[in-house]
């Protein structure tokens, strides 16, 4: 018998009567396509080569589900398919998906006292059962899957890798902000992110920007994200140098020149206009130029420029920043702008453009990162913490 624990494992040339596959994808990975196919690679070639005997030896796989194009999912959809038994164990029933093996019906969630198979409609009542409410308790799952949010639960829960309503950003997580007085509220943090093309052409992919900022509404409520503006143009780096005239104030040359602006120029205006903590750009090709020109130009400003390394592929990066929005945690105003972002961000990754859906995400993952967007959990934890802190603080012997 053969054990392979990882697609980077090695199996020494050896075969095997029996070989079982635990968890062939890195969870960290799967989302990548590039990963993904280095495992799949590996699959075709163990499952394959590696059998002494093709006809009597049996291939197990363990997994949980982490794309539709995983290794689980490879196997369901071939042609053998029909060779295989397969067992799938949710946390939550689901009658639609009950699991029948060569074993029977053995779920006894779909089983009544007696164990005899409950009818379909008597099956649906028990939807939502816990798997194991011994050790994933309602509270616990919740919490699971809040952190985890809706895409990943639906793989790494229910090993059903897309979720029922599909896409990764729902229009319906984001909050509406309304203000009589048609005004953001005062944020902690601000952040102008960007993803640079540095072209002018229209046939080619636009660079763009998304403005988020970070606020509390109450010291007792977890802080809210808003997006404060967002812009897609064809820009280059640079526009022309044009001088200013003595009898023309700022505003009068910023609206002569605007039509000139490059991408430095934009991005500039953009974080003094709405007083940014941090400028984020994609630390890779165009973006390295365009924080490098930022830094050397306009180093002076309140505003720091990070050049963010970019980790992951854009599907990768979306779902790391996935629970903030399911969370309810982003609000945005009815502008024209923001419905931009909202209604790209929705057919994310089949829109035609995906550059502001990675601007939101790039400025998310750095506000999380930074302690500045935790999720409800985190805060309520922390909150627990600074509580018990408080309360087990010493007083001074000596009062004055």
């Amino acid at each position: 018998m053969n054990e392979a624990k990882h697609f980077d494992g090695s199996l020494l040339g050896i075969g095997g009567d029996v070989l079982i596959v635990d968890d062939p994808h890195n969870t960290e990975e799967a989302e990548s396509d590039a990963d993904r196919k280095t495992a799949l690679t590996w699959w075709k070639e163990l499952s394959t080569t590696r059998l002494n005997d093709p006809k009597k030896s049996p291939l197990v796989v363990i997994m949980q589900r982490l794309h539709e194009e995983d290794v689980s999912g490879h196997i369901l959809n071939s042609e053998w398919s029909g060779d295989w038994q397969h067992l799938c164990i949710p946390m939550e029933y689901e009658h639609r998906r009950h699991c029948v093996t060569v074993l029977g019906w053995q779920d006894p969630r779909g089983l009544d006292e007696n164990g005899e198979k409950l009818p379909d409609d008597e099956r649906e009542e028990r939807e939502g059962t816990l798997m194991w409410p011994e050790r994933f308790g309602a509270r616990e799952v919740a919490r699971i899957k809040a952190e985890l949010g809706p895409y990943f639960s639906s793989g790494r829960l229910q090993q059903s890798p897309v979720p029922d309503k599909g896409g990764i950003f729902q229009r319906d997580f984001w909050q509406l902000w309304e203000s009589p007085d048609n005004k953001f509220p005062v944020m902690d943090h601000i952040v102008v992110s960007i993803d640079g093309a540095l072209t002018s052409k229209q046939e080619n992919d636009p660079s763009a920007c998304t403005v988020f900022g970070c606020f509390e509404r109450d010291e007792n409520e977890v802080p809210k994200i808003m997006l404060m503006h967002a812009w897609r143009k064809w820009l280059p780096i640079h526009g022309p140098l044009i001088e200013k005239s003595v009898d023309e104030t700022v505003v009068q040359f910023q609206r002569r020149t605007q039509k000139f602006w490059g991408l430095v120029e934009w991005v500039s205006h953009t974080a003094d206009r709405f007083h940014a903590n941090t400028v984020l750009i994609e630390s890779k090709g165009p973006g390295i130029s365009a924080a490098q020109a930022l830094q050397s130009r306009f180093g002076i400003n309140p505003w720091s420029v990070i050049a963010n390394p970019v980790r992951g592929d854009k599907v990768a990066r979306a779902l790391a920043a996935q629970p903030t929005f399911a969370q309810r945690l982003v609000y945005a105003p009815d502008r024209d702008w923001a419905d931009m972002v909202i209604t790209e961000m929705s057919t994310f990754p089949k829109s035609k453009y995906d550059d502001l859906t990675d601007s939101a995400t790039q400025a998310i993952n750095f506000l999380r990162t930074a302690g500045r967007a935790p999720s409800r959990e985190e805060w309520a934890v922390n909150e627990s913490m600074r509580e018990s802190r408080r309360r087990s603080r010493p007083s001074a012997l000596y009062p004055c």
